[in-house]
């Protein structure tokens, strides 16, 4: 890496995984004449003018960048870029850049798999040959002040999501923008058929949602692993590998993600903890068809759930069981399982995780599946989507008994 960090006066805001990393890459380079660190996570008391270069972790909720703030994304790829795939969409991208990362490693093309998914890039910086690829996940908030994009862009979906972060919707979508607007003719653009990238000047292949794979391993489930599965294929042609069947049966999912992880008295249990929107409930009832019973709530980050509801109204899954926050709201919106025309499905309101459980065990019968979907944050009962899938596990298995 070649930073121009020499005499120059850092801070860094924010001391999570990407704060520590850049702050230990820093140290390691040497030549500062001062290097701050803002743990708090806040720009409240800060003089921006005492700095050369402010450094944001992703963590930090800004609206507006002064001229002298990057981030690690930011720093890594303006080193990097032209070796860099960066994955980004609202859902699916840690998949997707897995998927990447484990076919172009099979095949014999080196490659790193670093960003959202919990490696910060610099950790992994030693490892970065003249021959090495970095498949980097991005989110929105490692994107939103970037202002250079990676080679191969992979923009996979776009829905309302950290309303609570962002100003509106259209600061969400343009953070996510980020990752293929600072792209020339000589890059590529991998996306949704579905998003609007007529501003793009790199070259684009877009991906339809509905076309299923040439081939999808059964630990893959469901129409929308079959869209990350064609993404993944997109990328690997670029890279002269036409066929990646082979390299499909030997994925391991991540955990999390439509996971089948136990039979209990004849009921497969799946955790779904990553979903945080309605769609990504929708799907899971969508591709379980032996689906009947589904647990949906936590924090409440003001998103409309309609959709989901329309779904849940129409019987697509006989039993619903609404927690928290987001679950209080929904079932307010539907009405009590009376209202619910005498028919399925059946409305059931049991606040925490840990009733949810009980009485999803009570009323889902053998033979059937049971589903963690929340369609919602967790951070008002857990600290993430991690630690409530792995709850629901305990629970599910009487491991938290």
């Amino acid at each position: 890496m070649l930073l121009e960090i020499a005499n120059k006066r850092i801070l860094i805001i924010g001391f999570g995984k990407e704060g520590r990393s850049v702050y230990n890459y820093f140290r390691r380079l040497g030549g500062y004449a001062s290097l701050t660190v803002e743990a708090s996570a806040t720009t409240d008391n800060i003089n921006f003018d005492d700095f050369d270069i402010v450094v944001k972790s992703p963590g930090v909720p800004m609206h507006q960048s002064p001229s002298n703030m990057t981030s690690l994304t930011e720093l890594f790829l303006s080193e990097n870029r032209k070796k860099t795939i960066g994955i980004t969409g609202t859902k699916g991208k840690s998949t997707v850049s897995a998927l990447i990362d484990h076919v172009l490693n099979f095949y014999g093309k080196i490659a790193i798999l670093v960003g959202n998914i919990g490696v910060p890039a610099f950790d992994r910086i030693d490892k970065i040959t003249t021959a090495t690829n970095i498949v980097y996940e991005m989110s929105s908030h490692q994107l939103q002040f970037c202002k250079h994009s990676p080679h191969i862009a992979v923009f996979l979906n776009l829905y309302p999501e950290h309303l609570d972060y962002y100003n509106d919707f259209e600061e969400y979508s343009n953070a996510k923008k980020h990752v293929y607007q600072a792209q020339s003719a000589e890059d590529y653009l991998i996306c949704n058929s579905k998003l609007d990238v007529s501003n793009a000047k790199s070259q684009v292949i877009k991906v339809d949602e509905s076309t299923p794979p040439k081939f999808q391993p059964p630990q893959l489930l469901g129409k929308h692993n079959g869209y990350n599965i064609n993404i993944a294929a997109q990328v690997a042609k670029l890279f002269g590998i036409d066929d990646i069947t082979e390299a499909l049966v030997n994925f391991k999912p991540l955990p999390h993600r439509l996971e089948p992880f136990a039979d209990v008295n004849g009921v497969l249990y799946y955790d779904d903890s990553i979903s945080t929107i309605p769609e990504t409930a929708i799907t899971a009832i969508e591709s379980i068809t032996d689906l009947s019973t589904i647990l949906i709530g936590g924090y409440d980050r003001g998103v409309d759930y309609t959709p989901l509801i329309k779904v849940i109204k129409s019987g697509a899954v006989e039993n619903v069981i609404l927690m928290s926050d987001t679950g209080a709201r929904i079932y307010k919106q539907m009405g009590s399982p009376k209202n619910s025309a005498n028919k399925l499905p059946k409305i059931y309101y049991a606040g925490m995780l840990s009733e949810a459980v009980a009485l999803a065990r009570k009323i889902t019968p053998s033979g059937r599946s049971c589903v963690l979907s929340p369609a919602s944050a967790s951070y008002n009962e857990f600290k993430n989507f991690e630690e409530r899938g792995d709850m629901f596990k305990k629970l599910v298995l009487g491991k938290n008994e």
